[in-house]
């Protein structure tokens, strides 16, 4: 995800930052994107499973 996001921005114009900063940022967004969607998915699984406990 880090290298697809490193190609986008080499096709944006302004190229003023460092490949490596870039990766390193890219990287650090997906890896926030990713444990948001872990978290919402946690919540699901959580809300889930007090469901079954109060009407099981």
């Amino acid at each position: 995800m880090a290298v697809i996001g490193g190609i986008m921005d080499d096709l944006k114009i302004g190229k003023n930052e460092d490949a490596v900063n870039r990766a390193i940022g890219t990287g650090i967004r997906c890896a926030f994107i990713m444990l948001q969607i872990f978290i919402a998915i946690g919540g699901l699984a959580f809300l889930i499973v007090v469901g079954r406990w109060l009407i099981g």
